[in-house]
């Protein structure tokens, strides 16, 4: 756990940076110069061999399609039907995976530092950063669970997830910790929330 977060988070030069784990999968490091924290994508459980299941049942369906194809012959009805299904599967192939690596290598970090706030989703190294003003955002709260098919469909277990808690900056929200357990969203929630009034004075 202190290896990923000190992958994000150099150690100040101002005095000694303190890592502590929430839990497994959350740990925050606290300096005077900035403070940071970080929640890796990984899970435990019946999840993730449940994800290498499906992710090798699409691969056999899709291979299968493609080589009874060929028997199919070249009518343009049931080629139009075979390229849509194609379609489908691929983009599903693509979130499948997506996900697999999320929560193989997938990390969430926010880092309070100065005037600004960092957020930055990664998959390992790769990932974009993205700054905000630390005078535009708000105690963070528990995500109010939605309706729909939508928010069904991205926190379902072919997918990254959506995030636990919410943050919000400005005239938007970000959605932090994904698959966070209620017990791990509330230990985040206090930590920034506390951390957030020191630094901000809010």
């Amino acid at each position: 756990m202190k290896n990923s977060i000190e992958k994000y988070s150099k150690m100040s030069s101002k005095g000694t940076a303190i890592v502590k784990e929430l839990s497994y999968r959350t740990s925050f490091l606290d300096s005077e110069e900035r403070w940071s924290l970080v929640i890796l994508g990984k899970e435990t459980g019946n999840r993730p061999m449940l994800r290498y299941a499906w992710l090798v049942a699409w691969l056999v369906i899709g291979v299968a399609v493609v080589m009874e194809a060929d028997r199919l012959g070249s009518d343009e009805d049931i080629r139009m039907i075979l390229m849509v299904f194609m379609a489908f599967w691929a983009y599903y192939l693509f979130k499948i995976i997506r996900a697999v690596r999320w929560h193989q290598v997938g990390k969430e970090m926010l880092m309070m530092k100065g005037d600004l706030l960092l957020h930055k989703n990664s998959y390992g190294e790769i990932g974009r950063t993205r700054e905000y003003d630390l005078s535009m955002v708000r105690a963070m709260s528990m995500r109010q669970p939605t309706e729909g098919f939508a928010s069904l469909f991205e926190d379902s277990f072919w997918s990254n997830g959506i995030g636990s808690v919410e943050l919000p900056i400005a005239a938007h929200s970000l959605l932090i910790g994904k698959r966070l357990s209620e017990k791990e969203s509330e230990q985040v929630i206090a930590k920034f929330n506390k951390e957030l009034k020191k630094r901000a004075g809010k």
